[in-house]
C-alpha cells in the first residue's frame, strides 16, 4: 500500500495499537491478536488518548474498532493517519453502508472488516496489513461496486496511454464484479497464478496499489458489466493484493 511502513520481515513482531472504547470489545480484539507475531504496544480507550499514544509508540498497525459512521468516526481516522502516516490501519465496521467503505479507502484504510468476522480473520488482517497487503470484506466490496455502478453512464474513457491487454481487461472487469481470483480463473479457464499475474500487471499500468482501488478505476472508466450482489458473492473477504 502507498506510504505504508511494512513490518520487518526478519522476524520482529508486528507493533500493534488497539483503539476501542468498549472494554468488552477491546478484550475480544486483544484475544484475537494474541500471537507470537504480534506485540500489542498500546490500547486507546478514547480517540484523544489513542492519538497521543500513536504518536509516541509509532505502531506498525492500528486496529480501529470505533464506528466510522459515528459523528466523529472519520475525523478520528483522519487524525490517526496524520499521526502515523507510516502505519497501516485495520477497521472493523458495524455499519452496512457502502459509503463507509469508500470513505474509509479514501482516508487510507488498509483493511476493512465486517463486525461478524472470526478472531482468526482479525489476526489474518493485521498480519496482512503489516506486510502492506489489504483485506476487504467481500460483501461490503460488492455493495460499494453496486453503489458506484450508476456512475458508469458518466464514466471517463480510459487513458489511451493505459494499454491493457484483452486478458487484463477481462480479469479486471471480473474483479470489478466481485469475483475473487479463483472465480476469475474459472471464468477465463486459466490458473489462479495467471490471474494474479494479469492483475499485478494491471495494478502497475493504472498505478494503484490495491484491488479495491483497481475496481474503482474500472467502474469509473466504464469497464464493468452488471452482476447482482446476491448471496453467491456476499460472504467472505476479498484480499486486495492481486
Amino acid at each position: 500500500m502507498d506510504n505504508i511502513r511494512q513490518a520487518d520481515a526478519a522476524g520482529k513482531p508486528i507493533r500493534l495499537m488497539i483503539v476501542e472504547d468498549n472494554a468488552i470489545v477491546r478484550e475480544g480484539l486483544r484475544s484475537a491478536v494474541t500471537h507470537d507475531s504480534i506485540q500489542i504496544v498500546g490500547e486507546g480507550r478514547s480517540p484523544d488518548a489513542a492519538i497521543a499514544q500513536i504518536v509516541e509508540l509509532t505502531p506498525d498497525v492500528v486496529l480501529l474498532g470505533a464506528p466510522l459512521a459515528a459523528a466523529n468516526g472519520f475525523s478520528v481516522l483522519k487524525a490517526i493517519r496524520s499521526a502515523a502516516p507510516g502505519a497501516a490501519v485495520v477497521v472493523i465496521s458495524i455499519y452496512d453502508d457502502p459509503g463507509c467503505l469508500l470513505e474509509a479507502i479514501a482516508h487510507g484504510v488498509t483493511c476493512y472488516l465486517a463486525a461478524n468476522i472470526s478472531q482468526q480473520d482479525v489476526l489474518t488482517a493485521v498480519e496482512a496489513a503489516a506486510r502492506g497487503r489489504s483485506v476487504v470484506d467481500r460483501a461490503a466490496l460488492v455493495r460499494a461496486i453496486a453503489a458506484l455502478s450508476p456512475r458508469k453512464e458518466h464514466a471517463t474513457p480510459a487513458n489511451p496511454a493505459v494499454s491493457l491487454t484483452p486478458r487484463e481487461r477481462e480479469a479486471l472487469s471480473l474483479a470489478a464484479q466481485g469475483l475473487n481470483n479463483r472465480e476469475i480463473a474459472q471464468q477465463l479457464s486459466v490458473s489462479e497464478g495467471t490471474v494474479k499475474a494479469h492483475l499485478t500487471s494491471v495494478f502497475a499500468k493504472i498505478q494503484v496499489s490495491s484491488r479495491v482501488r483497481a475496481v474503482m478505476w474500472a467502474v469509473e472508466h466504464g469497464m464493468t458489466a452488471s452482476r447482482p450482489a446476491d448471496d453467491t458473492v456476499s460472504r467472505g473477504r476479498a484480499d486486495e493484493a492481486p
